[in-house]
Parts: structure tokens; C-alpha cells; sequence
């Protein structure tokens, strides 16, 4: 959503659109297919209303989509409130850098190990989020 806003921001300069449509192509979506897939019921309100978007429509959000709706709007006026381009160009390239650490196990405990470790910063996870794990 972040990288969404960043380029619809540059995308208003002119000399950028040709850029930014290969970048959206890149990261967002090519012709039909979709960079992101998100799990559930929500991926079509996700595709249809953040990637593509869309008018939000009227009829009452699930909570997930609520909180998709609010979450793309935290970073429309974060971004909408950066007005130096360079530091859209530099926060474009800081994502375009970034990296992907891949952990392979080959058994599902193991994963669950990981994920308490990484997500373990100093507070005990509860049972909810170790069972989330899973």
C-alpha cells in the first residue's frame, strides 16, 4: 500500500509516467495478473479497491476490509503530506532494495520455532499468536 501511494504521487509528474507505469507493472499488477494475493475473502476488495482503485463502496465493510480501507489511507496522507519528490524517489528506492529472507524447514515445528523467535522482541508472545503460527 505504501509502495501504491508512492507512485500514484510520482506518477502526477510528467516526465515520470512512463517509469511509473512499468513499476506499477512491476510490483502491482502486469495486464491481469496480481503481484499480491492476500488469503480469505478479502482479495477481490483488495485488488478491486486498493490495486485497481476503486470507490470504496457503501455497503458495510468486514473488518479486515475496514482495516485495509484505513490502512491505505494512514499512507495516502503520509505520502500526500511529502512534498520534496526526491524523497518519494529515495523511499521508492530504499523498497526497490529491499530484501527477502526465506527460511526453508523441512518440518512444521521448525517453522513455528521461527516465527517465535522473530516475532519474540523482548514480551513473551500469548497463546493466541504462537497458535497463529500455526
Amino acid at each position: 500500500m505504501l509502495l501504491k501511494t508512492i507512485l500514484l504521487k510520482l506518477e502526477q509528474q510528467d516526465e515520470l509516467k512512463e517509469m511509473i507505469k512499468r513499476e506499477k507493472e512491476r510490483y502491482l499488477k502486469f495486464e491481469d495478473i496480481y503481484k499480491l494475493r492476500l488469503l480469505g475473502g478479502d482479495e477481490r476488495f483488495f485488488r478491486e479497491h486498493i490495486i485497481d482503485g476503486k470507490v470504496y463502496p457503501h455497503e458495510v465493510l468486514t473488518p479486515p476490509q475496514k482495516r485495509l480501507k484505513n490502512a491505505m489511507r494512514f499512507f495516502q496522507q503520509k505520502v500526500e503530506q511529502v512534498k520534496d519528490i526526491e524523497v518519494l524517489k529515495q523511499m521508492k528506492l530504499k523498497i526497490d532494495n529491499m530484501e527477502i529472507l526465506v527460511f526453508l524447514v523441512s518440518e512444521e515445528s521448525e517453522a513455528s520455532c521461527i516465527f517465535t523467535v522473530v516475532n519474540d522482541r523482548g514480551k513473551l508472545l500469548t497463546n493466541l499468536e504462537k497458535i497463529k503460527s500455526f
